[in-house]
Parts: C-alpha cells; sequence; structure tokens
C-alpha cells in the first residue's frame, strides 16, 4: 500500500553459527520464555512487558550482550530491548541477566529492519545504542552496511523527540560515513554532552579492535 515502509531485502548479517548443546538449548527455551519476545505478536506494549512506564532503550546487535547487560544493571530505572541475530550470544545475555536477577531486559532474536517496522510503536525509545555493528570492509559489501539512509529513517520515526543515537566503531571508514550520514541528516543534532556518554562495558569486538591497533570511533545525535 501506497505510504507503507518496505522492509528491508539486503540483510546486514549472515547466521554464522554453532549449534547448541541440548543441554544448552533447554536452557535457552526456559530463559526465552521469560525473556524473549517474538515479532509476531505486533507492536509492543512496553507497559504491559516491563509491568510499568519507563525510558525504553533499543540495542542493536549487542553481540555477547556484555554492553547491554551492564546498562540493565547500572540503570534500573530504564528498561533495555536488545536485538541480535547470534544464538549463542541472546542465551549467554540471557543467562547472565537470570544470573544477575536482572527484570528490566527483553530481546528479539530477528532482524532489526523488522522488529523495527513491526513491533516498536513510533517515537517511543528514548534512545538507540548501536556498537561495534559488522563493518563489511569490502567495498561491494557495503550495501549491507546497517546504517543507510533508509534505515536512519526508520531510527527517527521510532525515537522520541530529544531521543538519541549512539554509535561505535572501531573501522575508520565506516564510522566516517555514518557521521557524515547522519551530520547531514536534518532530523538529527550531533552532541557533545558527555550526559548521553555512558561507558560501555568492554564488549569482545570492542577489544578485538583494540588489539588489531584500531581506535574506536564514537558519536551521539539527538533527534530535533
Amino acid at each position: 500500500m501506497l505510504g507503507e515502509r518496505k522492509i528491508r531485502t539486503i540483510r546486514s548479517f549472515i547466521r554464522r553459527e554453532r549449534k547448541l548443546s541440548s543441554e544448552r538449548e533447554e536452557e535457552f527455551v526456559k530463559l526465552w520464555a521469560e525473556y524473549g519476545l517474538e515479532i509476531e505478536t505486533g507492536i509492543l506494549d512496553s507497559k504491559l512487558v516491563f509491568g510499568r512506564k519507563a525510558p525504553l532503550f533499543l540495542e542493536i546487535g549487542f553481540g555477547d550482550g556484555t554492553a547491554l547487560l551492564k546498562a540493565a544493571i547500572d540503570f534500573p530505572q530504564n528498561d533495555y530491548i536488545g536485538i541480535e541475530v547470534y544464538r549463542p550470544g541472546v542465551v549467554g545475555l540471557l543467562s547472565e541477566a537470570k544470573a544477575y536477577g536482572v527484570k528490566n531486559l527483553r530481546v528479539y532474536q530477528n532482524d532489526a529492519v523488522e522488529v523495527l517496522t513491526q513491533n516498536i510503536p513510533d517515537a517511543s525509545l528514548s534512545a538507540v545504542r548501536i556498537f561495534f555493528p559488522d563493518p563489511w570492509p569490502k567495498r561491494r559489501h557495503h550495501k549491507r552496511r546497517l546504517i543507510q539512509s533508509s534505515f536512519l529513517r526508520l531510527l527517527h520515526a521510532k525515537l522520541k523527540p530529544g531521543g538519541y543515537l549512539h554509535f561505535a566503531s572501531d573501522w575508520q571508514d565506516y564510522a566516517e560515513s555514518v557521521f557524515q550520514l547522519v551530520n547531514l541528516d536534518k532530523g538529527f543534532v550531533r552532541s557533545e554532552s558527555p550526559k548521553f556518554f555512558i561507558p560501555r562495558a568492554m564488549s569482545k569486538f570492542a577489544q578485538i579492535g583494540l588489539d588489531a591497533g584500531r581506535k574506536i570511533h564514537e558519536s551521539v545525535w539527538i533527534k530535533t
């Protein structure tokens, strides 16, 4: 229908994951019943899911979940939703969340564009966090990079006025392309305010970049 957003057809990820052991799979099923969100359930009612009305933060591609778990523990006044397709990373995060008794965290195991389009209400997010997305370093693969103009428009629609996008990458050319793209967008304004730069836990992907001698490029943009 005219005016409807088209769901992304070029994936920004490829599923490469080892099969879970039967014990780990059983654990996943139990944890998913407590923390999992299904794309088929439609528009998210965060008040119903979390039992309260609180600032809602979304982290896309949380990897091993280190940064997301730390945020949920350190800021219990916020609610957090994570999106990740890597199943071992998902079960690892959920296991840690259960061990720490975390209540303000839920997870989708789906493509981020599909979740944003089908499940996240417009103007509902206080922040979107995207840390160390797949850089797709080969030029012919740049079309697979997550942050493109259409994706930026989708994020803008889902953020509240005054909500912000927090991005970090250890690939300079990817970071520079994202910085240029968002800086030119009239719907966002870059911020240097330290209140938005909440310290991130050192994730596996951040450490890999540092060990390889790459610098971490990071920025925050506020929805105007």
